[in-house]
């Protein structure tokens, strides 16, 4: 899996990675703000790594910048709940107050959606880190709660953001909950109404060609039990 933004790569993190991250993770600037704390030596940090990679529920990058390659930081989403996504992003020394932090987190939200079927962010941020503070508010998220922390005098922000359909839906092959799929041809908008929605195809049957509101396409339902997407992201064919 390959991702990239306008300066920057994304790639599977990897323990071939570890130096690059304990370089990172051992700064107390960085690790001072992680849930995992300052990693002082070279084992903690592998452990980290490790940790991130044994995480069914976590989908760790290695974020590259564009032009030269070199390791810029580490980007981890996180399944949050059924529907939901949480971002775990730092960066190098190098690259702080240069907006790559909105730029990769902004990226992030489609990969989410595809990759996790996620409708929502939920972030966890130290409300004394100004800077990521206001990044996340830029973004539109919004802090729902607080929770107190060790080490943290602030406490902790719980901030969240809904993804929205064009953050979310795109061209590509799509699956039913109930099982069928579909090629998706874009968004549309009312002329009228100005509401957006999904134009589509099905790939089974005769292949007929339909509409339906993309808040309706966003929807969650709830199967035996379980709370999932309405339809998810399959590939981009």
């Amino acid at each position: 899996m390959q991702y990239t933004t306008e300066r920057l790569r994304l790639r599977p993190l990897g323990m071939e990675d570890t130096d690059a991250v304990w370089e990172l993770v051992s700064d107390e600037a960085i690790g001072g703000q992680l849930y995992c704390g300052v990693q002082r030596t070279r084992e903690e940090a592998a452990r980290l790594v490790q940790g991130y990679l044994d995480d069914p529920d976590r989908l760790p990058f290695a974020v590259l910048e564009g032009e030269s390659g070199a390791f810029a930081g580490v980007l981890v989403l996180r399944r949050y709940g059924p529907t939901a996504c949480e971002q775990t992003l730092y960066l190098g020394r190098p690259y702080w107050n240069r907006g790559y932090a909105r730029e990769l987190l902004t990226r992030s939200f489609s990969m989410a959606a595809d990759l996790l079927g996620a409708r929502e962010m939920v972030n966890y941020v130290s409300l004394d880190n100004i800077p990521s503070v206001r990044v996340q508010e830029s973004l539109g998220f919004v802090l729902s709660g607080t929770e107190e922390y060790p080490g943290c005098p602030a406490g902790v922000g719980i901030f969240r953001r809904a993804l929205t359909a064009a953050e979310v839906i795109h061209p590509g092959r799509w699956r039913h909950f109930k099982g069928g799929e579909y090629q998706v041809l874009g968004l549309a908008r009312h002329s009228e109404t100005g509401e957006e929605y999904v134009v589509y195809q099905a790939l089974y049957g005769e292949r007929g060609y339909w509409v339906r509101p993309a808040s309706m396409w966003l929807e969650t339902v709830t199967r035996d039990g379980q709370t999932r997407p309405r339809f998810v992201w399959i590939s981009g064919e």
